[in-house]
């Protein structure tokens, strides 16, 4: 059984496939539901300023090659940190797995393959620009204290573009 989802496009729909090109611009309502019992609605999407300020942490679940960390310790930390910085704990976890090279102590050129995972914060609660940077990088500091990690990865965006990027180190 099929349904209909309601989407934005900002900018017409392009295809190219073996069968040819084509192009699509919605107009008007969005219907949702299933085929015969849709239902018409308004587009609920509102966006952000283009300039809304973001970041993402990346963070490996390991620590000197013995898995110490899940997603869950994670998620805790952001969220109480995170209220106690601007009462609000929102933010996205992505897991993914990665491979790092320590690059000091006893393990020191050994690679590691573990698991992990991107912490993806928006500015959208009225923290100027500042503020969040330097929320985010005592965010980050924590985590590299708490989980004990050698070096996390900081990346600051403005409208999707990076800025900046850097390592939260020891």
């Amino acid at each position: 059984m099929s349904s209909f989802i309601p989407c934005t496009f900002s900018n017409p729909l392009r295809w190219k496939n073996g069968k040819g090109r084509g192009c699509f611009t919605p107009e008007g309502k969005f219907s949702y539901g299933y085929p015969g019992e849709a239902k018409e609605r308004l587009n609920p999407f509102k966006p952000l300023p283009k300039e809304t300020q973001s970041c993402r942490i990346i963070i490996g679940f390991k620590v000197r090659g013995e898995l110490k960390i899940d997603i869950e310790d994670v998620i805790s930390l952001v969220k109480r940190i995170r209220k106690e910085q601007i009462g609000k704990p929102d933010s996205t976890f992505l897991f993914q797995r990665g491979v790092y090279t320590y690059t000091k102590g006893p393990m020191k050129g050994e690679v590691e393959d573990e698991p992990g995972c991107q912490i993806m914060i928006l500015n959208i609660f009225g923290e100027s620009e500042e503020e969040f940077e330097k929320n985010i990088e005592y965010l980050a500091d924590e985590l590299r204290v708490r989980f004990e990690q050698e070096t996390l990865i900081v990346e600051f965006q403005r409208g999707g573009v990076q800025y900046s990027i850097g390592e939260v180190v020891e």
